[in-house]
This record gives structure tokens, C-alpha cells and sequence, in this order.
């Protein structure tokens, strides 16, 4: 049980939301810009890719204030390094995936290198933001191991076009910039959560998606990161948005605002007894 499974299978969970927030405040001013020529099950495969390369981005723009530079990939390659370094007790197919692994994660790290010196477009790592993506897909669901390094180049006319429209000055922080925050022991409420980025203050969320007709569950998703960043108290959050990779807008709103008229820390025990609940029900 993942934020996510928790989300889509338990109707107690989604509807402590609903509850609290009726009418999502979601709204977004302008019309969709980069469009999808593939149907939903392409959608997770971009949405991860654009992730990196949006990281990658942020690096570049904020160099010594990022925080959190490690990638989900090079946690699946700690899970493998034994199946290369103790090659004699395991089979040749997973040394070769090992070596697999390895070989992805170096060519990606080495041209982040070069895009951040200059030598390199962002555009260039759309390949090694899909190559990364077909791990983490492993790291994540244990699954499709043979499928590590095998992608599809038509994803990235699609990648290409939502770079085009990130507008820089709204990723440069003045502090920090933490990419892929987790939020420790309370994100083993849900057997893990880790969010996409915190800016500053301001916790974010990265959709790809064009139809907004599920923005119920985007709102529900990081108003459930900020509850476990307020168990777990590591990060100072004053703001919670989404940035609309496709429409190159980012929607926002203070906690104060969200919360406005509420006891938040009611709130937070509130979410953290259901979701104890749902755990020992599970």
C-alpha cells in the first residue's frame, strides 16, 4: 500500500478530503499548450521522464542549493551492485542487468554533467530521462526487470515541447531546492509517499497530465504530502501547488489559505488516526 493504492482503493481515504475540502480550489487561466498524441497507459512513462528532466533543469538553475540529488534508479542499483560484485553467486542474466544498470546511470549522470557546464541542452537528456524511467518503473513495482533500457523514441518530441514552456524564474529558489522529498517515518503510513519537489516554502507537485477532469485526486495527493511533512516535521511549508507541465503553469495556494478558518493540527491528527486506521486494517 503506496499514497497512491491507499488513494484508489480505500473510499474512507478519499472521502476524508472530500469531507474537508467539498469543491476543489483548483483552477487553472490558460488552455492546454503541449497536447498528447498517446493514450493513458503512456502517461505514467512521461510523467516520470519529464520528473528527471525537470530536476535536471532545477540543478542547473540552482547548483549548491539543491538538496536530495540522489535518483530513484541509483537506489534500484544499490538493491542489484551485489548481482556485479559477487558475480559467482548469481546468474548471468542478472549480472548483465546489474552491468545494465550501472552503464544507464552513467551515461545519464555524465550528461547532467555536461548540461550543467554548458555542452550540453536540456533537450539532449530527454533519452537518458527515459532510460532512468524504465528503472524506476523496477524500483517501484518489482516488475518488467526485461524492459530495463528499452524505450520509445516518440516520447520525446513530447518531452521536447514541455520544455519549451518551463519559464526558469519559477524554479530559482533563494534558499533550497529538495528534490524527490520524503517525509520519513509518517510516509510509512502509507507504506511510502515522497513528493516531487519543495521550493523554499512551497511543496510541488509535477502533473503531466492534459485532463484535468481528475484534478480532485492531484489536490487530494498533496494535501496528503503536506499532512506527513507536518507529522513528520522535517520541512517548513508555507504554500503547496502544482506545476501543469503541459500547460506550463503553476496553480498555488497559501496554508493559510487552504486551512483558512480551521484548526490545522486538528487537521493533522485527524489524517494521521485515519491513516493509522486503514494500516492496521490493510
Amino acid at each position: 500500500m503506496t499514497l497512491t493504492t491507499t488513494y484508489r482503493d480505500y473510499p474512507e481515504f478519499r472521502a476524508w478530503f472530500k469531507n474537508i475540502w467539498p469543491k476543489v480550489p483548483i483552477s487553472l487561466s490558460k488552455d492546454i499548450v503541449v497536447d498528447s498524441k498517446f493514450g493513458q497507459g503512456h502517461s505514467a512513462v512521461i510523467g516520470t521522464a519529464f520528473d528527471y528532466i525537470l530536476r535536471f533543469k532545477i540543478k542547473k538553475l540552482n547548483r549548491r542549493r539543491v538538496r536530495n540529488d540522489s535518483w530513484i534508479a541509483e537506489a534500484y542499483y544499490e538493491r542489484v551492485r551485489a548481482f556485479e560484485e559477487v558475480r559467482e553467486a548469481f546468474s548471468e542474466e542478472q549480472f548483465s542487468h546489474a552491468i545494465l544498470i550501472k552503464k544507464i546511470i552513467k551515461s545519464a549522470r555524465g550528461n547532467l554533467k555536461k548540461y550543467i557546464s554548458g555542452d550540453l541542452e536540456l533537450e539532449d537528456l530527454c533519452h537518458d530521462a527515459l532510460m532512468l524511467t524504465t528503472i524506476d518503473v523496477v524500483m517501484r513495482t518489482g516488475m518488467f526487470q526485461e524492459q530495463v533500457g528499452e524505450i520509445n523514441e516518440i516520447y520525446i518530441d513530447e518531452l521536447k515541447g514541455m520544455i519549451k514552456i518551463i519559464d526558469d524564474n519559477n524554479f530559482i529558489v533563494k534558499r533550497q531546492a529538495v528534490l524527490n522529498p520524503n517525509f520519513g517515518d509518517a510516509s510509512r503510513l502509507v507504506d511510502g509517499a515522497d513528493a516531487d519537489l519543495i521550493l523554499d516554502k512551497t511543496l510541488l507537485d509535477v502533473k503531466t497530465s492534459k485532463n484535468l477532469a481528475t484534478k480532485r485526486a492531484m489536490f487530494d495527493q498533496l494535501v496528503a504530502y503536506f499532512m506527513l511533512s507536518k507529522i513528520q516535521g522535517l520541512y517548513e511549508i508555507e504554500n503547496v501547488g502544482i506545476y501543469f507541465a503541459r500547460f506550463g503553469e503553476i496553480w498555488s495556494i497559501s496554508v493559510d489559505q487552504l486551512f483558512s478558518g480551521h484548526d490545522l493540527n486538528s487537521y493533522v491528527t485527524s489524517f494521521k488516526d485515519m491513516a493509522l486506521s486503514l494500516r492496521r486494517a490493510k
